[in-house]
């Protein structure tokens, strides 16, 4: 694997964060780590959310959800799922 810079870390989080926040509309996302990977980057990021249940009956409560990212080596997003 080749050497990773500190630059490419912040580069693999503002790329994660930027997807959340502007592609999905979840403004409240915050990558909590990054990890370099054979095959480019995994990350997870934290999304605080409305309850699709509560929301369901008129309530307001907010949740954190956690999210699983994987990059390839271009920092193009191949996959993200919710961790439960």
């Amino acid at each position: 694997m080749a050497e990773r810079t500190k630059g490419d870390v912040v580069a693999a989080t503002e790329t994660v964060e930027n997807f959340f926040k502007k592609t999905l509309k979840k403004p409240n996302a915050f990558v909590v780590k990054a990890s370099a990977v054979d095959t480019g980057w995994e990350a997870r990021v934290e999304v605080v959310e409305e309850s699709e249940s509560m929301k369901a009956i008129g309530k307001k409560i907010m949740e954190k959800h956690q999210y699983d990212v994987v990059l390839d080596k271009d920092l193009t997003i191949t996959s993200y799922d919710r961790h439960e």
